[in-house]
């Protein structure tokens, strides 16, 4: 019995994740649906990112020099490791960028 059978019987779904550039063999590719999220998120997300967990955290919005600064940080992140890196970032003065910057080479 196929391993699709097994799950379908118990309402269970198989996440394969991969890294970019795998290839599915021949025999599995009418079985699986490929979700491909982007790497890096564009720029107006990542200002997006940053303005929403801040004012999450904070309740202000940041100045444009301030919300510039933070963008050039995130890009390159994906979402959900740069709404952390921002999350993580943040005290009771603001956005550290120093910290921002540091924390995004951690993840990388």
């Amino acid at each position: 019995m196929e391993l699709t059978d097994t799950l379908k019987a118990v309402g269970a779904v198989l996440v394969l994740v991969t890294p970019p550039g795998s290839v599915l063999p021949q025999e599995l590719t009418q079985d699986v649906l490929v979700i491909d999220e982007p790497a890096t998120i564009p720029r107006r997300f990542a200002g997006d990112c940053a303005n929403d967990v801040r004012e999450r955290e904070t309740g202000g919005r940041p100045t444009t020099d301030d919300e510039s600064r933070a963008v050039d940080a995130l890009l390159g992140l994906a979402a959900f490791p740069a709404e952390q890196v921002v999350a993580m970032s943040l005290s009771k003065r603001g956005l550290d960028h120093d910290q921002l910057w540091e924390r995004k080479r951690q993840v990388h």
